[in-house]
Order: C-alpha cells, then sequence, then structure tokens
C-alpha cells in the first residue's frame, strides 16, 4: 500500500512497524486524495489486533477515506463501531427474492440453462439462498450436474449452509478422476508460506505420480475429517496417502523441492546444507536481495551456518562467477554482495567487495553517475560501520571519521546530478551519515586537512538542517528522527537540557515510525545511556539493556553491535546493578 501511495522512505520490516509507519503517512495532510477499499475485515486472521483494527488509523487526513465491508456484529464491526468519530454504516442486508431469482437467471442463462417455477422456488426456499456467495456456488453446482431429470434431487440435496456446502463440492471433486490433485492443492496453499502463483501451483501439481494415492479408500480415510472454519482447509494432510506417510514436513519437502521459497522450507526441514547451497545460488540470491534491509536472507544464514560462513562461500562464489559472467554482472553482483555483508556485519569482506565494483565502474563500465553514486553510499555506509564500532576516541580514529566524511560527500555529488524523490532520499541519507561523521570527528578534538573540531560542529548542524528539510518534505518521521539524534549528540552541549529535550523528540518520532525493535531505537537508548551514565548510573543501565535487548533481536547476540553493547553491560559497575536488580 506505501509503495502504491508513492511513499519514499525506509518501510519497516516487522508488521508492528510497518502499521504505525502507514497510519503517520495516512494521517499526514500531505498525502494525495486517496480512497482505500478493504473487503471482508472479519475474515482476516484472528488475532487480537486483526480484531480490533488497531492497523487502520484512528485519525485519517482529510485527504483520505476508507470504504470496507465486515459482517455486522462481529468483534472488527463492533471495534470500528466503538471508535470515537462515527463512521457511516450501510448495512447490507440479504438477498431479497427478486434480486436471487435474477442472479440465478443471470448465472444459468450464460450456459443456456434454466430452471423452472417449482425448481426456482425450491432452490431460493433454502434460507442460505440469501448469501449472494452461497446462491452463486449453488448455481454452479447445479450448472455441471448432468442429469437433467435429476435436477429437482439436486436441489433438494444442496446444503442448506454456506460452510456446508463448500464441503459437499470439495467432497463431489475428492470423488471425480483426479480428486487427489484438489487435496494436494489444498495442502500446498496451506503449507506454503504465503500462498502460492497460478504457476507455481500448476509446476507442483505437475508431479502427478507422487500425489496419486493407490486406492480410492486410502484416499478417502485419509482426507476425511473437517478442521477448519473456513471450508477451505477441511481435508487433512497428515496421513498415508499411496503408502507414503504425508507429513506437514513432506508436503514441504514438495514445496522445497519445486516452488521459488525453497529457502523457507528448508529452515523448517531443518536442512542446513541444503539451506546454504540453495542461498548461494545467484537466482535465489537476487530475489531475496531485492529487500535492501535483506531481513529473510539474514534470517536464513542465520539457520545455515552463520554471517562468517556467508562471507567465505559468497566470494568463493564471486571468484567462479568471473570465469563466465560479464563484467556489468559481476560488478552487479559485488555490490549486492557487498550490501549483504554489511549488514551482517562482515565489514572487511564487504569493504573488499564495494571497492572492486567501484573500479570496475570507473575504469571498464563508463563511470556511470547512478551507478558510482549507490556504488560510494554503500562505501560510506561500511566505512561508517567500521569507524562506529572502534571503542576509542584518537587521531587515527578522527582520521577515519574524515574518510568516512569525504566518501560521503563524493557520493552526494554523485547523487546531485540525479533526479526524482528517491534519489532525493538517498542525499537525505547521505547527509545524516555525513552530519554523524563531523560531529563524531570534532570528538576527537584534532585538525585534519585544515578541518578544526569547532568547524566541523558547525558543519554536522549544517548537514543536519540540509537532511531535516529533505525528510520533513518527504514525510519520513524515521530519518527525521535520526536528523534530531545527530543535533542531540553532537550540537548540544553533553547533559545540558537542550539535549535530552532534542533525544526524547528523536525517541518520540522513532518509536512513531519504527516501533520498539529498529536499529535507530537502539541507537537513541545507546546514546542517552552514555550521556547520563554520570548522572543516574541506575537509569543508564536500563537504556542500555534495552538497547542490548533490540540489537539481539534484530541482528541477533553475535554480531559486532550486539556485542558492543554487551561489552559494556557486562563492567564491573552495571554487573553490580543487575545483581541487585536480582536480588528486589
Amino acid at each position: 500500500m506505501l509503495k502504491e501511495l508513492k511513499y519514499v522512505g525506509e518501510i519497516p520490516a516487522d508488521t508492528k512497524s510497518l502499521v504505525r509507519l502507514s497510519n503517520n503517512f495516512l494521517s499526514s495532510k500531505n498525502i494525495e486524495p486517496t480512497i482505500l477499499f478493504f473487503d471482508a475485515l472479519n475474515q482476516l486472521d484472528k488475532t487480537k489486533e486483526a480484531e480490533q483494527v488497531s492497523w487502520l488509523p484512528f485519525e485519517l487526513s482529510d485527504n483520505v477515506r476508507i470504504v470496507c465491508s465486515v459482517i455486522k456484529d462481529t468483534p472488527c464491526h463492533h471495534s470500528l463501531s466503538s471508535r470515537s468519530y462515527r463512521s457511516k454504516e450501510i448495512l447490507c442486508g440479504p438477498l431479497d427474492l427478486s434480486s436471487r431469482r435474477e442472479i440465478v437467471d443471470q448465472i444459468l442463462t450464460k450456459f443456456n440453462k434454466k430452471l423452472d417455477k417449482m425448481q426456482m422456488d425450491s432452490l431460493l426456499a433454502k434460507e442460505a439462498s440469501a448469501n449472494p456467495l452461497w446462491l452463486s456456488i449453488a448455481c454452479e453446482e447445479l450448472r455441471v450436474f448432468g442429469l437433467f431429470s435429476k435436477v429437482t434431487e439436486m436441489i433438494i440435496g444442496l446444503a442448506d449452509g454456506l460452510l456446508e456446502l463448500l464441503e459437499q463440492v470439495l467432497t463431489r471433486f475428492e470423488e471425480e478422476s483426479g480428486g487427489h490433485l484438489m487435496v494436494a492443492t489444498l495442502c500446498f496453499l496451506e503449507c506454503s508460506r504465503h500462498g502460492l502463483l497460478e504457476r507455481e501451483l500448476l509446476e507442483l501439481l505437475g508431479e502427478d505420480e507422487m500425489l496419486k494415492p493407490c486406492t480410492q479408500e486410502q484416499f478417502n480415510a485419509n482426507f476425511s475429517e473437517a478442521t477448519a472454519s473456513d471450508g477451505t482447509d477441511e481435508k487433512k494432510n497428515d496421513d498415508e496417502v499411496g503408502g507414503r506417510d504425508f507429513s506437514k514436513k513432506q508436503w514441504q519437502s514438495l514445496l522445497a523441492a519445486k516452488w521459488a521459497e525453497l529457502p523457507y522450507h528448508l529452515e523448517k526441514l531443518l536442512d542446513q546444507n541444503r539451506l546454504a547451497q540453495c542461498l548461494l545460488e545467484w537466482p535465489i540470491f537476487e530475489k531475496l536481495s531485492v529487500d535492501e534491509h535483506n531481513i529473510e536472507l539474514l534470517r536464513s544464514w542465520r539457520e545455515a551456518g552463520g554471517y562468517a560462513t556467508a562471507a567465505r562461500l559468497y566470494l568463493q562464489s564471486l571468484e567462479q562467477l568471473s570465469a563466465t559472467a560479464t563484467d556489468e554482472e559481476i560488478a552487479d553482483k559485488k555490490w549486492r554482495v557487498a550490501r549483504f555483508l554489511c549488514q551482517a556485519g562482515q565489514y572487511k569482506d564487504a569493504e573488499k567487495l564495494i571497492k572492486e565494483a567501484i573500479d570496475m565502474e570507473e575504469n571498464i563500465l563508463g563511470a556511470r553517475n547512478e551507478k558510482l553514486a549507490n556504488q560510494f553510499e554503500l562505501l560510506t555506509e561500511i566505512l561508517s560501520e567500521v569507524t562506529k564500532n572502534a571503542e576509542l576516541v584518537s587521531t587515527k580514529v578522527g582520521k577515519d571519521h574524515h574518510n568516512v566524511m569525504k566518501t560521503g560527500l563524493k557520493a552526494i555529488t554523485y547523487r546531485m546530478n540525479l533526479t526524482g524523490d528517491d534519489n532525493k532520499y538517498h542525499i537525505g541519507l547521505l547527509e545524516l551519515l555525513v552530519s554523524f561523521h563531523y560531529g563524531a570527528f570534532s570528538r576527537c578534538l584534532i585538525t585534519h586537512e585544515g578541518l578544526t573540531h569547532i568547524d566541523s560542529i558547525v558543519k554536522c548542524y549544517d548537514h543536519c538542517k540540509d537532511a531535516i528539510k529533505i525528510f520533513e518534505e518527504l514525510g519520513d518521521i524515521g530519518h527525521l528522527a535520526e536528523a534530531y539524534l545527530n543535533v542531540a549528540t553532537f550540537v548540544w552541549p553533553k547533559g545540558s537540557k537542550d539535549q535530552m529535550e532534542e533525544y526524547d523528540k528523536a525517541l518520540d518520532l522513532c518509536l512513531q515510525a519504527y516501533g520498539e525493535y529498529h536499529k535507530l531505537t537502539a541507537r537513541i537508548m545507546f546514546n542517552m545511556a552514555v550521556t547520563i551514565q554520570k548522572k543516574d548510573e541506575k537509569e543508564s543501565y536500563f537504556y542500555y539493556l534495552r538497547a542490548y535487548k533490540i540489537k539481539k533481536e534484530i541482528f541477533g547476540p553475535t554480531h559486532p553491535s550486539t556485542l558492543r553493547i554487551k561489552a559494556v553491560l557486562e563492567t564491573p559497575e552495571f554487573r553490580l546493578i543487575a545483581l541487585d536488580m536480582l536480588t528486589v
């Protein structure tokens, strides 16, 4: 939805943060006129959040309208009705008799079929015929029924309830030739992660002999009991079919053998070796690396041997690729792998790959602005992460910060030759990085290449203001929070009232945009902890602990940024506070 509405900015990976961001976006006065349609809200997952419809904004922009359908007196309906503003409700009651007759006539006439008066009256006498879905399914069953002389009996035998009719239809499919494919279809849909495309289902169902039962009796015995409330999940998938034990894991094995979501099913099968080999397949890697944050790729490699293993194997794979791929393909893959390895904390290998990609672009591929802008931006991010993890404030670290600034400014120069909101967004990201390292340079109290620590604070503030302007124009409150964080950290005096107010502003915007479990939330917590540590060690401990839990959840326990905070928590003064908390 956000992409369709042309939102430019970071889209969170977790649902809570995504809901929070979409609510803010739909409440913005700057959003273009928008109408959203949601059908059958009551059919969403049976979770508290879905039933309370908390994912729909409580306050909408004047430019936004939402139209949704929901069954009356369901939890979703009660939640919407109880909101402080009164939405306009239009009751869509049961179909009246004339509407039902018209629907039946329209459906059957298309196939040159017609019910006589007695048959029509018999069909419409069923209570469920007031439901348009039941009526359309019933008409479809009558359409395919071949014995005209027994149509009346067929009508009488139609189950008078939507779920009951659906079970009746599925049972008919089972009993017909190829009925096992219908069962396989439902089982594949049940075991798949996000549903399946038609072409994916057709490919899976093409292995007919793998899915076919030995006898009809076995087949009926194994898939007979109703197990769900929606009529599509009514046949068990955990019994024996054709002499084979078709547990859920084995349906997942069949999915893993054919389907594009292979890594997910290999994770479920606990097949670490095959998972690693799968992730090394370039089509799979490219599919997963489309997400700029590589969330799925990071998670899968945690299950397949860890990030260091991933770095080693991808470097080997790139060496093998150089013999067959074009320079264009190799440079692109080096950029993608470097981006993934940066997020995985494998900075040394990431830096090596992106510098190789830059060299290829500058000397072989034509020094294209867009490519160099992306590559130098990634190099800035990598150098930034390496420098941020430096423990000491020193002359060498100050020079490293200066190098990050120079690289970031070079990336901005390339981006200034490009246009569009997406490019503007990336300039904003670079302004944030450059402002951070100007600020960090000032802490080192050195002069390097004519830049003094006093001048660097001024530069830091200038770049923060540029970032704030960009993200206000784009309506990106998440990165606006990061800009205020940089102002708080580097511009205001440490421990001052102004600094803490700026931190609070940054944290409030960050929680609105991303929620608790986001790397920026952890950064703000960490910086607040450092700021108040001398004044209030106990409160500082809680900020450090909160930051550690967030980093551990997002990146895992072995990521460098997680270990950095863990090392702080394991110092003697904080271990004492932790012990005191245990005894309370």
